[in-house]
């Protein structure tokens, strides 16, 4: 069985559980917290891929780490988790409980690219442009890319946006040169 089909069941049945016990909100804060916690942290994602270490090991750390950061009900899906075994697959579970809980409650990931960080008014102007394009609710992460000349790239899923100005040189030089 796949990677992604075994963190689908496992983050399909976690948001089942919550949805069912009223703890949706909860879970999904939950979610963005550990998310952050695993990407922030290479050693954490190295420390559960370790198959030398024991389970016990990786629970004592993964409970110290997020027991004070999250409800009772993701601890227990976590221990759940790394008892089976499958702590490895943490991250990626995460991830997937992310996205479905995202595309239940109508919003979706975008990642804007831009070489200088955006303002108030501009995150404003481009997620309301970028909610009607999408027809759903955005949450955008912004990175700084130095290579972008100015403008900004977003990435939403599959879907490449960009209307940078790096781009846009590229395009004019292709309409110059043809």
């Amino acid at each position: 069985m796949s990677t992604f089909n075994v963190t689908s069941r496992y983050a399909k049945a976690f948001y089942s559980q919550a949805e069912s016990k009223g703890l949706l909100k909860e879970v999904a804060s939950d979610a963005e917290d550990v998310l952050k916690t695993f990407e922030n942290s290479k050693e954490l994602r190295t420390f559960v891929k370790n198959p030398v270490l024991g389970n016990e090991k990786k629970l004592a750390i993964l409970s110290e780490i997020f027991s004070e950061k999250v409800n009772k009900e993701t601890i227990n899906f976590i221990t759940f988790i790394t008892e089976k075994g499958r702590a490895f697959l943490l991250f990626e579970i995460f991830k997937r409980l992310s996205q479905i809980i995202n595309e239940k409650t109508g919003y979706v990931e975008v990642e804007v690219s831009s070489a200088v960080a955006v303002s108030d008014e501009q995150n404003k102007m481009l997620v309301a442009r970028l909610e009607k394009f999408t027809e759903k609710k955005v949450k955008a992460k912004y990175i700084i890319n130095e290579n972008l000349i100015g403008g900004f790239v977003a990435r939403i899923g599959d879907i490449l946006i960009d209307a940078s100005v790096k781009n846009q040189l590229k395009i004019l030089k292709k309409q110059l040169l043809s």
